[in-house]
């Protein structure tokens, strides 16, 4: 191991604590004795049934791939999509900065997809999965009171829903593909080898990503797709409300579900740890649920998701037989296929 690679682990070593010290110290504001009192008191077959329906939000996430990929040039059976994206979350959460995505694309190019194809796919379900959580939320935004919704959840929609729609919005303009082209042109003007080599995956990219966002029935299939995503993702959060004792109502949950995916979108602690969980808290407490089942709600929703994507993650990647380094390079862009790793 290099000494790049052990400092950039130690860092990430470092930020796992600091999202683990964020969830103790809201257990403890909220009372260690009253935090293992409602897990104490909650249904069991409740959460169960919750683990149940988080896997039923993976079907749709898969049959999303799946087709992204079929359009954009390699059809995949159900399960080899299901095992290659459900590693990309699991290494998402053990991983540092969300290499888990850029792994997830070169397990995509390991299957037989170019890389900067698959870059597009894996963005586009990003980008849908922003606009669906941000959709999701407005009902909960629209029946506040007047002024009653604070900045601090507004500005992150509302950047989201920007963000979704100045990409659609340009990709729609730009029919003729003028912006592929201007980058061809600056790769041919690129002296070094590195520069002309990144210009001509982001053209590449672009191309991509343009081929997807013009195929309307695509977008309508993929977008109805993420859309039972997050309707099954916001029952699995209402299972585990009920669990616990508490009903926040679904469009509060999906307020505090688009709130902490946002939240954890920037890599700050690994898999969002203590992030996803303030986040998610802070909208119940906001929407009048008590301190102690907010933070208890937040925290066992994210640990239902999270073991869910490690139990079927990890061992997805052991049978892609990579080991850690070639993972490593392969988030890095710099692994191929059949080169030794050491």
């Amino acid at each position: 191991m290099t000494r790049g690679l052990r400092k950039r682990w130690l860092l990430h070593g470092l930020a796992f604590l600091f999202g683990l010290g964020i969830v103790v110290l809201l257990v403890a504001h909220a009372g260690f004795a009253r935090f293992f009192e409602i897990l104490r008191r909650g249904r069991p077959l409740w959460v169960g049934a919750a683990f149940l329906v988080y896997g039923g939000a993976w079907i749709f996430r898969t049959a999303r791939m799946r087709r992204l990929a079929a359009f954009s040039g390699r059809r995949l059976g159900w399960l080899e999509i299901f095992r290659l994206q459900v590693a990309g979350f699991a290494l998402n959460t053990l991983l540092p900065a969300k290499m888990g995505d850029v792994a997830t694309m070169g397990f995509l190019k390991l299957k037989g997809l170019p890389f900067p194809r698959a870059a597009a796919v894996v963005f586009q379900t990003r980008v849908l999965d922003l606009l669906l959580l941000v959709l999701l939320a407005l009902p909960a935004l629209t029946a506040a009171r007047p002024g009653g919704v604070p900045g601090w959840v507004m500005a992150p929609l509302l950047l989201g829903f920007l963000a979704v729609g100045s990409i659609f919005v340009f990709v729609t303009v730009d029919r003729s593909r003028r912006l592929e082209r201007v980058l061809g042109r600056w790769r041919e003007r690129a002296v070094r080898r590195w520069p002309r080599l990144l210009l001509q995956k982001l053209a590449d990219f672009y191309g991509g990503y343009h081929d997807i966002l013009k195929e309307r029935r695509l977008l309508g299939i993929s977008a109805a797709h993420s859309l039972g995503i997050w309707v099954f993702e916001g029952f699995t959060a209402w299972l585990l409300a009920r669990a616990v004792g508490a009903d926040p109502g679904m469009t509060v949950l999906w307020l505090a579900l688009a709130m902490a995916n946002i939240g954890k979108s920037a890599p700050v602690t690994p898999g969002g740890i203590g992030i996803y969980e303030s986040m998610f808290a802070a909208v119940l407490v906001l929407t009048g649920m008590p301190f102690d089942l907010s933070i208890t709600l937040a925290i066992l929703d994210h640990a239902v998701k999270k073991v869910f994507n490690l139990c079927f993650g990890l061992p997805s990647v052991a049978m892609l037989g990579l080991n850690l380094r070639q993972i490593y390079d392969m988030s890095q862009g710099t692994f191929e296929p059949g080169r030794d790793p050491s």
